[in-house]
């Protein structure tokens, strides 16, 4: 997988300012787009640290997985200047980011179905209107912190859900601790699956231990037709 820094100018109206995603391929067809918001906590001088370089995290996971996946991934690191922990009292907040990663990132591959991964606080970005986007087939979850409690979740015809939520949390991730009850409501109404393994919060535990590989997995199978 070839990882490109993409840096693009975001309207006036919703970020006003540069933005930056690291975009993933390879020479497969891609049968779709494995959209990851990265976690909470980015200062602004932290965001334009991210911006000189593409993110070196993923390498063990491409060579693991194969280096010519049938996917586009694309990293997104969390915007510094967004709310984004208390979205569910700011709409006009929410309503901003669901524009941008509508209009400003995701129109750059309008025809692709679409599986969504947060990290850590990054899950907030995912699972406020963004998850009844029309093409999303699946949303993952590494060590996914703050889940929204009473999440909306898209049905089918028959009022099965149309995806579920694929949770990672390691036993030694403190952060499950403070999302157990909700998570495991999640779990009792079929919504959503929980997967547990060695290691603690950091990103690298859960590349360490495959359970991005395992997302990454799922997210192809579920690009089949």
């Amino acid at each position: 997988m070839q990882g490109h820094k993409i840096i693009l100018e975001s309207k006036s109206n919703l970020l006003n300012r540069k933005f930056h995603v690291d975009e993933f391929t390879s020479k497969s067809e891609p049968s779709g787009i494995v959209l990851c918001f990265s976690g909470s906590g980015k200062t602004k001088e932290s965001y334009h640290k991210y911006e000189r370089t593409v993110i070196p995290n993923f390498e063990k996971a491409w060579a693991r997985l194969g280096q010519d996946l049938p996917i586009i991934f694309v990293y997104v690191t969390a915007p510094y200047d967004l709310q984004y922990s208390n979205f569910s009292a700011l709409p006009s907040e929410k309503e901003r980011w669901n524009q941008h990663v509508e209009e400003e990132i995701l129109v750059r591959w309008p025809d692709l179905p679409l599986y969504v991964i947060g990290i850590s606080g990054g899950i907030l970005l995912a699972l406020h209107g963004l998850h009844m986007n029309s093409r999303i087939v699946g949303i993952g979850g590494l060590g996914a912190d703050n889940i929204p409690e009473n999440i909306e979740f898209p049905r089918r015809k028959d009022g099965e859900p149309a995806w579920y939520l694929n949770l990672y949390y390691n036993f030694n991730d403190n952060v499950y601790n403070s999302n157990q009850s909700i998570v495991d409501k999640y779990c009792r109404d079929g919504v959503a699956v929980c997967n547990r393994f060695n290691g603690g919060h950091s990103t690298m535990d859960y590349i360490a231990n495959m359970s991005f590989d395992g997302l990454i997995r799922f997210a192809i199978n579920r690009f089949k037709p």
